[in-house]
């Protein structure tokens, strides 16, 4: 739903091409966590997670953590507060003048 509203706002898939890209890049290799239960061999950190799964993410990863919606919220807000707003009446203008 994040990047829905990403293209609603923006009309392009490109902020959230780049910012799931970035999110994927920074589990995986960076903080070397399970990116949707998946670990990956090469990474610059070594984690593991600690304590409840609904607090940690457990095998899951911080995806599978209750803290997720209150991240995901704040990416909603910095979407809503900093991305251009576009409307498509003016890209389906640009497509019917072309």
């Amino acid at each position: 739903m994040v990047f829905c509203l990403s293209l609603w706002r923006t009309s392009s898939l490109w902020w959230a091409i780049g910012f799931h890209t970035s999110w994927d890049w920074a589990q995986s290799f960076l903080y070397g966590v399970a990116d949707s239960g998946t670990m990956v061999q090469h990474h610059l950190l070594a984690t593991h997670p600690i304590g409840k799964p609904i607090l940690s993410g457990g095998a899951t990863g911080p995806e599978g953590s209750i803290f997720i919606i209150a991240v995901l919220a704040l990416i909603s807000l910095i979407i809503l507060l900093t991305l251009p707003r576009t409307h498509y009446a003016r890209t389906a203008n640009a497509f019917e003048k072309a």
